[in-house]
């Protein structure tokens, strides 16, 4: 052993020495100084030893520093590489997605740094009822834990397409799509090329607007357009009659029976990849994209008598202390007192008529009911509804939402307190968690135990 001959070595130079240093007996000098040499050299063999036993230790193998630096790259790579999969536009088998996508973030998961899954989270005060009451969903075991699970890989791509989406269409500077706007005010032209020139129009049918409201407004509106435009809209779900003979199961909600229902029977990325869904599945995208544009918005429902749930109408917009009215299912933003502007929920409330005037006539219709759905009588009481999902309030979400940096940055997570407290004080609105998503997991869920009993039959 390469140590131990430099330790036989060490202690043979160092005998040596003491042996040129010890001089005969019978010298008077060396009899009073023998001891002084005996003990430099016993110091001397001592040091040496020291340095020996210190030099036992094998050098560290280039090979292992290789492979070590190969691995923690590795690591780091997981989560790029994944999220490559998530933006990927090639077709996966669907157990293959899903596999590649839960696999390489329990994996990134695994071997991040401990910094990376220590941080502050806990669970939002306003979504605990919501977990509580539906508890028999299997999604909602992973709440709290840092561990992906199947369903996440299409949450992210559904996050992933509505990104794309939203930066396509708000970076849009054309005003061809508004050309009734635009004629409304007094036939504008821009003058600014450098400026938005859907800005600058909205800026012209809402002075009152600032700069930001302005740009919320016409990024909303933008949006608004393409959704309205490019889902198509499917009558809602016509449950009442014929309920019973639907179930899967003996579940006492609909949705949990697998029974369809309007607004809970598609998830958004469905409604994305297949270009259609009621006026509900409509809001819901229009709202993610909001989301992702970080612009606040509320489905604003109104009350039935005898209805527990409150009725979806409108997605409400929040800009200053007023909600800017978008009604996918009119396919138009409810029209304001002037004409091209839009209405806000005060002056459909102080103005009865803007929502009356929706009404068609029956030269206009060849339907039996001509009349606007929703009534001005109808608007004194209203809740606002939050719409989140049973992932965007994840611990695992909040986590991966904070490592995405670039162009991997997505809206993940949506937290609902926070909102409430930036919504407008509005008499008669009351803001309320939105639980339809939540009702189309428990649908999906029971239908594919429905089918997997069957496959089992």
């Amino acid at each position: 052993m390469k140590s131990k001959s430099f330790l036989n070595l060490s202690s043979a130079t160092v005998g040596s020495v003491c042996r040129n240093q010890t001089t005969s007996p019978a010298d008077p000098l060396a009899r009073r100084s023998g001891v002084h040499f005996s003990w430099s050299c016993l110091g001397l063999l001592l040091l040496v030893l020291m340095t020996g036993i210190s030099g036992c230790v094998p050098p560290a193998d280039p090979t292992l520093d290789l492979i070590d630096t190969d691995l923690r790259k590795t690591k780091i790579d997981d989560l790029s590489k994944t999220m490559d999969f998530v933006f990927s536009e090639r077709r996966f088998d669907q157990r293959e997605f899903e596999s590649k996508i839960s696999t390489g973030l329990n994996r990134w998961v695994t071997y991040a740094p401990d910094k990376v899954k220590t941080f502050d989270w806990s669970i939002d005060d306003s979504i605990q009822p919501l977990i509580d009451q539906y508890d028999d969903l299997a999604v909602l075991e992973q709440t709290d834990g840092f561990s992906f699970v199947n369903s996440d890989a299409y949450f992210l791509q559904e996050a992933a397409w509505i990104d794309q989406v939203v930066q396509r269409v708000v970076e849009s500077k054309q005003l061809n799509a508004f050309e009734l706007y635009r004629l409304a005010a007094d036939d504008f032209k821009s003058s600014d090329e450098k400026k938005d020139p859907v800005v600058a129009l909205l800026k012209v049918l809402h002075p009152d607007l600032d700069e930001a409201g302005s740009v919320k407004l016409a990024s909303t509106f933008k949006l608004f357009d393409w959704v309205v435009r490019n889902i198509q809209l499917v009558p809602e779900a016509d449950n009442s009659e014929n309920a019973d003979e639907l179930r899967l199961n003996d579940s006492e909600s609909l949705s949990a029976a697998g029974v369809p229902g309007t607004g809970y029977t598609r998830f958004p990325w469905q409604t994305l990849l297949y270009s259609r869904g009621d006026y509900v599945d409509r809001a819901k995208v229009l709202m993610l994209g909001l989301q992702s544009l970080e612009i606040d918005s509320v489905m604003l429902g109104v009350t039935n008598d005898g209805d527990e749930s409150p009725l979806p109408w409108v997605v409400a917009v929040p800009i200053g202390d007023e909600y800017y009215l978008f009604d996918t299912k009119l396919a138009l933003p409810i029209p304001g007192e002037r004409l091209g502007t839009f209405a806000t929920l005060s002056e459909v409330r102080a103005n009865g008529k803007l929502l009356d005037g929706l009404d068609l006539s029956t030269e206009e219709s060849l339907s039996d009911e001509t009349k606007y759905w929703v009534r001005s009588n109808q608007l004194d009481s209203l809740k606002a509804l939050i719409y989140v999902s049973p992932e965007s309030v994840s611990k695992r979400m909040k986590g991966l939402e904070s490592r995405l940096i670039g162009d991997e940055r997505l809206a993940l997570v949506t937290q609902p307190s926070a909102m409430i407290e930036r919504l407008p004080k509005v008499k008669g609105v009351e803001s309320k968690i939105w639980d339809v998503a939540f009702k189309t997991r428990q649908f999906r869920q029971a239908v594919r135990e429905a089918l997997e009993n069957r496959e089992n039959d």
